[in-house]
């Protein structure tokens, strides 16, 4: 209960339009969410009063889901009241929150299984070369700009450090454009957002490792999916509030201290 309360103050404090309201929700919020953490934790700890007749992992399931909108939430209203967030990576930690949000169960897709790779690459360029009618333009345009972005990534980044980082990097973009044309399918929130998260769940974990080390192959592909969490948050996650802003932003400077020129591989992704 403290943990349903808190998902709904922090969204009435990234609705407000009032800063001292706004800050007044927050924290309130900041109690009922510390409130759940220290009593999900006891409960997770003692590995029993979570759940009766059966439903023990449903209710594991649950909480957890709900203590990850918490995280994004609460990283969404502080990013909204201009406080930095008590991280030294917000690129990270949005990262590891959305994945932790995914129902693994369902939608886990092993990236590192050759199968699956195959697939991707052959259903993107199925979608690349017959794209039907969107009345959304971002969706043609976006497809467009991620079909030639392995080679316009070629230049820019130079030598690649090893095979295994360029095939990771094939294989994000192939499932990122997989993911792309299923989040326009449909302006629907929930539609959206699996689009979205799953890709976290295609890539490899050489891709993750990328990611963590912020690789620029990696980095460069991160901003294209940031599009993504953007229409997300556009078709009613709340809960996802700058954070596509925020991602883009910390891409933008760790590029820019790489290449300038590999900096402009993602200039104006905000805009499509």
């Amino acid at each position: 209960m403290c943990g349903l309360l808190a998902i709904s103050i922090y969204h009435l404090a990234i609705l407000s339009d009032n800063k001292s309201m706004g800050a007044s929700y927050r924290e309130r919020a900041e109690q009922f969410f510390a409130e759940f953490s220290i009593g999900w934790e006891e409960t997770s700890a003692h590995g029993s009063g979570i759940g009766f007749d059966g439903i023990e992992e449903e209710a594991r399931v649950t909480g957890e889901r709900i203590r990850c909108v918490l995280q994004c939430a609460q990283w969404a209203s502080t990013r909204y009241m201009s406080i930095e967030p008590a991280t030294s990576s917000p690129l990270l930690s949005i990262v590891s929150t959305i994945q932790g949000l995914i129902v693994t169960d369902f939608w886990h897709q092993s990236g590192d299984d050759g199968n699956e790779q195959r697939g991707s690459f052959i259903q993107a360029g199925r979608i690349l070369k017959t794209t039907p009618f969107n009345p959304n333009p971002t969706h043609t345009v976006l497809l467009n700009i991620l079909g030639s972005l392995p080679r316009r990534m070629a230049d820019p980044l130079g030598r690649p450090a090893s095979m295994q980082e360029v095939l990771a990097t094939l294989s994000a973009t192939a499932s990122l454009i997989e993911c792309c044309d299923a989040s326009f399918a449909s302006d629907n929130p929930g539609s959206t957002w699996r689009s979205m998260a799953v890709w976290l769940t295609k890539i490899t974990d050489q891709f993750h490792s990328m990611i963590s080390t912020h690789r620029p192959a990696a980095l460069v592909v991160l901003a294209h999916w940031a599009v993504l969490v953007e229409r997300s948050e556009h078709c009613g996650c709340w809960f996802l509030k700058g954070a596509a802003a925020a991602i883009r932003r910390e891409i933008n400077e760790r590029l820019l201290a790489e290449n300038a020129v590999i900096q402009g591989l993602v200039v104006g992704l905000e805009h499509i």
